[in-house]
């Protein structure tokens, strides 16, 4: 499943390769990271919908940072990028674009999670 961002770009909603890769080809070890980021994502959106509800641009660009580097650890490449576009937004305290991104980021992520709950049971 890909998504194409800005420019044409192809990105994949969850790049299975990378993220096995990342866990050395452990299957079991990629099942509870995974779980691990569903349990967690919750929490860091509220974090960052809290940022964003009151323009606070740094707690934006932290609370984005964090959702980059977690999404980056299991492969899922267009959330990753979302959120580094927020970063960036926050980081230029363009509070406006960060809100825009979010919403984005908030179908991604119901996209994100029908996809790692079928990897999950594939696994």
């Amino acid at each position: 499943m890909v998504e194409e961002l800005n420019g044409g770009e192809t990105i994949k909603v969850l790049n299975l390769e990378v993220a096995l890769e990342l866990m050395d080809g452990d299957a079991d070890l990629l099942k509870e990271v995974l779980q691990i980021f569903i349990d967690d994502v919750p929490r860091k959106m509220n974090g960052l919908r809290n940022a964003l509800d009151s323009a606070d641009a740094d707690a934006i660009r932290f609370e984005a940072h964090s959702m980059k580097g977690s999404s980056a650890n299991i492969g899922a490449d267009l959330f990753r990028e979302l959120a580094f576009k927020i970063e960036q937004a926050g980081k230029e305290h363009q509070i406006g674009t960060a809100v825009e991104l979010f919403e984005k980021l908030e179908s991604e992520l119901t996209r994100l999670k029908t996809r790692i709950a079928t990897v999950i049971e594939s696994l």
